[in-house]
């Protein structure tokens, strides 16, 4: 719970602040994970759970990519 507050303070603050490069890269950093470790399924290798952590970078890289592409096509970013 302590850690779900300050995820929260941070988020709200008057100071935050996050780009597109933030986002894009993110999205960027989950299909790389995707393709170097998970697709293999060395990272899950008893428990047999590597698909669900697969889709879930998936979904992850899909959702941040439809929020900023839009605001980047129309900033040319």
């Amino acid at each position: 719970m302590k850690d779900t507050q300050q995820l929260y303070d941070l988020v709200y603050s008057t100071d935050f602040e996050i780009t597109i490069a933030d986002i894009s890269n993110g999205a960027i950093g989950l299909l790389e994970e995707v393709a170097t470790s998970k697709i293999t399924g060395e990272e899950e290798v008893f428990s047999h759970t590597d698909l669900y952590d697969f889709q879930a970078n998936v979904e992850g890289a899909q959702v941040a990519y439809g929020n900023v592409a839009e605001l980047a096509r129309l900033t040319d970013a």
